[in-house]
């Protein structure tokens, strides 16, 4: 697992290029993000499409963050022991970032991006608080507020950059 700077850095990285052109009236950071993700804004009454920009974002972002985090973190010869390399988070979404991983990778293994990439985080997390919760209410006697009826839920919580994500399980799920 590598985790590095978040998308917001392409974010900063396209905003920073439109200032040099355009006055964006107090855009909030917000507003860019979505911009950002929807490939268009809205500025002085022109909408602009946002393609070519947020691609030279999402490749230097790549190139300058997540390539040598990658390399930092994984010799040759861990890619020997490996077939496949899943990419998660909402970065995941946006197919000029996957296509810089399966420019790198895809001769050695096979990228995939997890199912509801922006999810996966908060659904690790909640998995993990079950397992580490399973059964320590009924068998450890201590109290812990939980008097043993009635459904045991975990939960998962992403604080992301953008989206806070929150994932609940029950006992009986």
């Amino acid at each position: 697992m590598v985790s590095t700077q978040g998308i917001r850095h392409a974010v900063n990285i396209l905003s920073n290029e439109l200032s040099k052109n355009l006055y964006l009236n107090l855009k909030t950071e917000h507003q860019i993000d979505v911009a950002f993700q929807s490939g268009n804004i809205i500025v002085n009454r022109v909408n602009r499409n946002l393609g070519e920009i947020r691609e030279r974002a999402l490749k230097t972002y790549y190139n300058d963050i997540i390539s040598p985090s990658l390399r930092k973190a994984f010799l040759d010869d861990d890619f020997h022991k490996c077939k496949k390399m899943y990419v998660v988070g909402g970065g995941s979404l946006y197919g000029e970032l996957m296509d810089c991983f399966k420019q790198e990778f895809n001769r050695i293994v096979s990228i995939e991006t997890y199912p509801e990439p922006e999810k996966c985080a908060s659904h690790g997390y909640c998995l993990y608080s079950k397992q580490k919760t399973e059964g320590s209410y009924k068998s450890s006697g201590k109290s812990s507020g939980y008097d043993g009826d009635g459904p045991q839920v975990a939960i998962g919580l992403d604080i992301g950059n953008a989206n806070t994500c929150i994932t609940v399980s029950r006992n009986d799920d």
